[in-house]
């Protein structure tokens, strides 16, 4: 058998080698962008991208790559003028300052009139970015308007890996508009998301009538930020949060209402929904109300979706699949017992926040309605953070919340370790990025939220709670040695997915899919034939799967990848390593 396939594989390495001119019309698929970092010097990044695009909103060269190859000492800025209207795949990668050691930082150019493009893409295709550091103020202190990236076509890919978004103010970073959306979010910081009224500037949302495919946060910060997670009334088939750090934010970790199948585990959520709730407001909180609450999660049920009969959906709440364990979260009590003294400008008590309210924790109890949904191993405990940051946060915190209650829901204070302020970005006037840009703005960010050894290995996996990317001895052996499955649904074939991205340096992720419980291997061969890698030998559980393959000890080229089945399903692909 392994003879007949190497000869397979011979055979199929011959035939891409027969096609010299695709093969190298792939590598000149990467367009390779200098930085301008003064404002007018050059391109900027929409309007190099809109070179590529038809005038009816597509592109050229459908493959295309963009790559922000810094080279400079301070060659670290790209100013983005115009929103991108994008019907095609769009996908730019960062390289790290090999002088500086910082990221390719993505700023919003400014108009005549201080403003700036209300959003970088509006995404009717798949989008990819990586190695990014996104700011969403100008040089002049003014913030973008809308919400940054988001889906507004049906089925759009949306992916985001190593970036880190800075200073959002009252809109969302991904806005899903449209209908079976996917979302991978994976490596990345989300920070100082600030605004005068709570409850703005959160990651994702989605309103009242959009259902989405999936939702996956893995390895994530998202520190002192104005809002949510995952939020939004609208419908999500799949979400998945795992090995997520959620630091002092205005919002909960989930408080999209309804969801069917969920996994939400080796999280860390420490000060979430920090302003606590006016009793006031309350609606009762009653299933199918209009109030989330001062909790960290805000389910609620199916009703409505039932009873609007949508997509063909029944919608019952014995189908639920929602598991939430090993998640470790915790309240300054500093903070709540500041919230405890407060009252509103109407003389209405505050109650601090909560993990979930009666309601939310019936669904966990309630067996004979909700069979199948999992909250365990859940403690409030807190990881001990560095105290200096939880005591400056609290202090700010503070601040805001009172002001929040008494001057009628705004405040003009900002908490935490607000670092975005233009002004120590840019050398004014002339615009010009700061040499010493790293030690004031803050990349890497200064902040650092590893934590005391108690929970370090408290996971399900036995690795730390949160974000992984605090220890990168750990962070490196999940990577490189987990297969984790990636939803809760059983497929319905036996499937292999392409790998992301693709061409890829040094890692990239492979999705397959069992339909039953059976034995697999997924390997990786050179184009003679020859194994280079296994990704996974043995016996496996119907279900969805994802793994990373690092390929850093590896030359650049085509390799094939095959997943196979002990009942004789077989499938290969080609990826192509560009170092």
């Amino acid at each position: 058998m392994k003879k007949g396939f190497s000869v397979l594989l011979l055979a199929f390495a011959v035939a891409l080698f027969a096609l010299p001119h695709q093969l190298q019309a792939q590598a000149l698929d990467t367009l390779v962008l200098a930085a301008n970092p003064i404002q007018g010097s050059g391109p900027t990044i929409d309007q190099v991208i809109a070179g590529d695009t038809t005038s009816d909103g597509h592109r050229i060269n459908p493959n295309r790559v963009y790559v922000l190859q810094q080279t400079g000492p301070i060659d670290t800025v790209y100013f983005w003028s115009a929103t991108i209207y994008s019907k095609f795949k769009l996908t730019i990668i960062g390289k790290v300052n090999p002088i500086t050691g910082m990221l390719p930082v993505i700023a919003p150019a400014y108009y005549s009139n201080g403003a700036s493009p209300k959003e970088y893409v509006d995404c009717s295709a798949d989008l990819t970015i990586k190695n990014l550091y996104v700011l969403f103020k100008n040089v002049i202190g003014v913030s973008m308007t809308g919400d940054a990236f988001p889906p507004v076509a049906d089925s759009v890919t949306i992916r985001a890996d190593h970036c880190v978004f800075d200073g959002q103010a009252k809109n969302t970073i991904f806005y899903l508009r449209a209908n079976w959306d996917k979302l991978f979010v994976t490596n990345c910081e989300f920070r100082n998301f600030q605004y005068a009224t709570p409850g703005q500037g959160g990651v994702s949302w989605s309103s009242g009538t959009v259902p989405s495919d999936s939702m996956v946060f893995i390895n994530n910060t998202i520190f002192c930020i104005d809002g949510q997670l995952v939020g939004g009334p609208g419908y999500h088939r799949y979400v998945r949060v795992e090995h997520n750090t959620m630091f002092m934010c205005g919002g909960g970790a989930i408080t999209s209402r309804q969801i069917t199948n969920a996994i939400v585990k080796d999280n860390i959520f420490f000060g979430l929904s920090v302003t606590g709730a006016d009793t006031n407001s309350y609606v009762n909180q009653s299933y199918e109300g209009s109030f989330i609450g001062d909790q960290v999660f805000g389910f609620d049920s199916l009703v409505s979706l039932r009873n609007a009969g949508l997509w063909g959906n029944p919608f019952m709440e014995s189908d639920r699949h929602i598991t939430i364990e090993n998640n470790a979260y915790f309240w300054p009590p500093a903070l709540t017992n500041y919230i405890l003294t407060l009252k509103s400008d109407t003389g209405s008590t505050i109650t601090p926040p909560v993990w979930m309210n009666r309601y939310v924790t019936a669904m966990f109890t309630n067996k004979t309605t909700w069979p199948n949904n999992i909250a365990q191993n859940n403690i409030n405990v807190d990881p001990g953070f560095t105290a200096s940051i939880v005591g400056s946060t609290v202090d700010t915190l503070m601040l805001y919340t009172s002001d929040i209650w008494n001057g009628g829901g705004t405040s003009g204070h900002y908490w935490g370790q607000y670092m975005d302020d233009p002004y120590t970005v840019y050398l004014v006037p002339n615009h010009e990025v700061s040499s010493d840009w790293a030690s004031t703005q803050g990349y890497p960010v200064p902040e650092n939220l590893a934590y005391s050894m108690d929970l370090q290995s408290a996971g399900t996996d036995g690795f730390a709670l949160g974000d992984l990317n605090w220890y990168p001895d750990q962070l490196k052996a999940y990577s490189l040695t987990a297969v984790q499955q990636v939803h809760n649904e059983i497929p319905a074939k036996f499937a292999l997915s392409q790998n992301y991205p693709n061409p890829f340096n040094p890692t990239t992720r492979i999705e397959y899919s069992v339909p039953q419980n059976e034995f697999v291997s997924l390997k990786v061969y050179n184009v003679l034939g020859q194994e280079v890698a296994t990704l996974f030998e043995g016996t496996q559980r119907n279900g969805n799967y994802s793994v990373t393959f690092d390929g850093s000890k590896l030359a650049s080229g085509v390799y094939i990848y095959r997943l196979q089945s002990s009942e004789g399903a077989s499938i290969a692909k080609k990826l192509v390593l560009m170092k």
